[in-house]
């Protein structure tokens, strides 16, 4: 089972768990699996239309990842790059084989 520590975001907002509204702040955001994220961010199919909706993972946030119980957490957790290779269309490759 993959992990679920990527975020996805619209236009500058942040997916809230469960894809229930959105929040600006990457802190109270969801985390979803690869195949989650992926899915969520095609709303029109793998060729079609991305309608401003991307993924990103919780490691590439200014500030690193953001760990649950951590007393002290960065407000500064924003996309380090739009060329952030988990923005990339292109299904990842597992290391094992095959697609992620």
């Amino acid at each position: 089972m993959s992990e679920a520590v990527y975020l996805i975001t619209k236009y500058g907002g942040y997916y809230r768990p469960n894809c229930q509204g959105y929040t600006s702040s990457p802190l109270e955001a969801g985390r979803y699996t690869l195949q989650e994220a992926i899915r969520y961010s095609h709303p029109n199919g793998p060729d079609g239309p991305r309608d401003g909706i991307r993924y990103v993972h919780q490691d590439d946030l200014k500030g690193g990842t953001v760990k649950s119980g951590s007393r002290t957490q960065s407000t500064d957790l924003e996309p380090k790059s739009p060329d952030n290779p988990a923005d990339n269309q292109e299904p990842v490759k597992n290391p094992k084989g095959g697609d992620a």
